[in-house]
């Protein structure tokens, strides 16, 4: 049976042995592919990648790349799983080898579901890092493990956010236009900017733009239609940034907050959530997530 937390002691204590801060691992590189964040690992006796996603509670693995290598896995149960644009029942896999920084250990629950990612065959869900400070350098492509003791992110961050009721994933608030505040899930397993509700787009007059493109949208269980658009302005924390790429379900569709227990537009902890933030905009940041306390702070890195 695998125990995420151990794993993540043995990694705080041995990491690739380079010099580091009391309570803090060195400096691990990541790779961004497709604005999503990969780390290498091995599985079954493959290597392959990993892609982190704090937006989901699951580990995943690729069913092609199940298929593709004939694994024999051990079956578990079946699950219901959320994605953005539907719900749907998976099959889990137990004892599971893996193998992550030079640590081998096994995985249960490993949920099988198609990747839209071609480059990663393995989902490292949020609770992964739910003992430690993470901190995402996104331009270095870089990250390494904060031992809580070292660093009151409680005080020191510069942006609101909770913890959402039942995943306890981080919500964070965010201003758009001149002061229109909302609460977005914190999803580094979203490869676009802002995925929001319809109806709060069309309330901010994005969709009238002549710039507006339909396209497709690969989620967890489904392919949906959405639109995309550029958000004028975009207040992170202390930051503004301008055009923000901006995703909403096409008329008539639905959008589900991945991986929770609500859709958008739910209330959790009397806020109400309106959707995703990714990518587009944490690319230029140096994020320090506390994702069981739901604190966080956002800088631009060295």
């Amino acid at each position: 049976m695998h125990n995420w937390r151990r794993l993540l002691v043995t990694i705080a204590m041995v990491t690739l042995s380079q010099p580091a801060a009391a309570g803090m691992t060195p400096w691990i590189p990541f790779q961004l592919y497709g604005g999503h964040i990969t780390i290498p690992v091995r599985i079954a006796d493959q290597d392959t990648f990993a892609l982190l996603d704090s937006g989901a509670q699951i580990n995943a693995i690729n069913t092609d790349f199940i298929k593709q290598h004939e694994l024999a896995l051990d079956p578990g149960e079946k699950i219901r799983v959320r994605g953005i644009h539907e719900e749907s029942e998976r099959f889990t896999y137990n004892n599971v080898p893996v193998q992550l920084f030079g640590i081998a250990f096994e995985v249960d629950g490993m949920v099988a579901i198609p990747f839209s990612n071609r480059r990663a065959t393995m989902i490292i869900g949020a609770s992964f890092f739910s003992r430690f400070l993470v901190q995402l350098d996104y331009p270095n492509q870089q990250m390494r493990l904060i031992d809580r003791d070292e660093l009151n992110l409680a005080k020191s961050e510069n942006i609101r956010t909770l913890p959402q009721t039942g995943s306890g994933m981080p919500i964070v608030e965010v201003v758009i236009g001149q002061r229109e505040k909302i609460w977005l899930l914190l999803d580094t397993g979203n490869n676009g900017g802002v995925f929001v509700e319809r109806k709060l787009a069309e309330k901010m007059g994005w969709l009238d733009s002549m710039d507006v493109e339909r396209h497709r949208s690969a989620g967890a269980n489904a392919i949906a239609e959405v639109e995309s658009f550029l958000i004028p302005e975009l207040k992170f924390g202390p930051y503004t940034l301008e055009n923000v790429q901006g995703t909403v379900p096409a008329e008539g569709a639905k959008l589900s907050v991945a991986s929770s227990n609500s859709r958008v537009g739910s209330r959790i902890r009397g806020k109400r959530v309106r959707g995703l933030i990714g990518y587009d905009v944490f690319k230029h940041f140096l994020l320090t997530i506390d994702y069981s306390g739901g604190h966080m702070h956002v800088g631009l890195p060295e």
